[in-house]
């Protein structure tokens, strides 16, 4: 009866999708990419795929250290790597590790089948929390290996509720679900899982790999010279009277690096009229002494923060905070807004002094006004060092379980 009242539900879902397509570009694209999936597949029976599915990008980040793993150590693997949303397949489409990329069909019984005719998959390994259950009981009636990693478990989460009864049954027979703290392993054997391992964050080990590899961008070095710079990463409107705050009782000569999470056009034109003496990133080859720079691309965020002696990451004060990880590796103190608790990272850093938070924006804006005068001390950097060997090394010991299966 679940399972029955779960594909009504997809159904309905799809219908929306429909309906918002022509006023969503998300939604159009959503529906446009899954069409021509299915238009021009061929099914391939010589090819085995080792399939990586994610959300969003996101949750690729996080899948990502172990997709090069596997390719590094098994070059001859074929790895699928499909997406739920457009804002992961239409910047990683091209992914150079990955030899398919696709939408993932949505969750019908339909395309769940088409799915498994066209393509013979080895080994299926799910990131974070985006199981399908209809794609999850085909391949596990295959006996398929199957992993979910970099998961984190919450006691509210719907298969622990009676209505989700069906998918926790399903997930309980998951070769091996790597979580990512204590809490969602006591979570999750406290509902009857057994198959519960704790293995860290994924993505700690590749904001490690970021920072070791980060170029020097000549650009932006010479835009913030000697001067300390702040960075507001991923931020959107409701934090620009951080930023305004800041200006306005600072006493020091700060640079102030923004990054809108959504680099639309009008979100860019947006961020230029409340800052109409800052230059874009696409100017900035003319910089002439601005204090304030927008960027206006994706893809430079997290070479950015090598430049910051204090970063803010937006989202706390609407759905949830983004990557605190990215900027935190620079070992800089990292702030965000009260909308963290879904994520363990942040918790853990707050608690070590590591990363800061407040209610009220211009909370955090005084504190890092006040944090301005203080120099980053030998003892800050070595106690962020320190907790990132300590939680890092999620691949290393991931891979040592599924090489049993390759």
């Amino acid at each position: 009866m679940q399972l029955f009242i779960y594909s009504i539900g997809i159904r309905l879902y799809i219908f929306i999708i429909y309906l918002l397509s022509p006023f969503n570009s998300k939604a159009k694209k959503s529906l446009r990419g899954r069409k021509s999936f299915f238009k021009n597949k061929i099914p391939d029976n010589n090819n085995k795929f080792i399939w990586f599915h994610c959300a969003s990008l996101g949750e690729f980040e996080q899948g990502r250290p172990l997709i090069e793993k596997i390719k590094k150590e098994y070059p001859s693997k074929k790895i699928l790597l499909s997406f739920f949303s457009p804002s992961g397949y239409e910047i990683r489409k091209n992914y150079e590790f990955a030899d398919e990329v696709i939408y993932l069909p949505f969750d019908t019984s339909k395309n769940v089948k088409r799915f498994f005719k066209f393509y013979q998959i080895e080994m299926a390994i799910f990131v974070k929390y985006d199981v399908w259950p209809l794609y999850l009981k085909q391949v596990l009636s295959k006996k398929t290996p199957v992993y979910l990693v970099s998961a984190v478990f919450r006691k509210n989460h719907f298969f622990f509720q009676w209505y989700g009864e069906f998918q926790k049954k399903l997930m309980c027979r998951i070769n091996r679900i790597f979580v990512q703290d204590s809490g969602s392993k006591m979570i999750a054997e406290a509902n009857g899982f057994n198959n519960v391992e704790i293995a860290g964050d994924l993505r700690l080990d590749r904001v490690v790999q970021i920072q070791q590899e980060v170029k020097p961008m000549e650009l932006v070095e010479r835009f913030v010279g000697e001067n300390p710079c702040i960075v507001f990463g991923s931020v959107y409107r409701v934090d620009v009277p951080i930023i305004e705050e800041i200006l306005k009782k600072s006493t020091i000569d700060t640079r102030i690096i923004i990054a809108p999470h959504l680099v639309s056009k009008s979100e860019v034109e947006y961020f230029c009229s409340k800052f109409p003496k800052a230059i874009q990133f696409a100017n900035l080859d003319k910089y002439a002494q601005q204090q304030i720079l927008i960027i206006d691309h994706i893809g430079s965020l997290n070479k950015l923060y090598q430049y910051a002696t204090q970063v803010y990451v937006g989202g706390g004060f609407g759905l949830g905070i983004h990557n605190i990880l990215e900027p935190a590796v620079y070992s800089i103190p990292v702030y965000f807004g009260p909308r963290y608790h879904k994520f363990p990272e942040a918790e853990m850093l707050i608690k070590e002094e590591l990363a800061f938070t407040a209610v009220k924006p211009l909370d955090i804006a005084n504190r890092i006004i006040l944090k301005q005068n203080e120099p980053k001390t030998h003892k800050f950097v070595e106690k962020s060092q320190k907790w990132f060997k300590a939680h890092s090394g999620a691949t290393q010991l991931i891979f040592r379980h599924l090489n049993f299966c390759l």
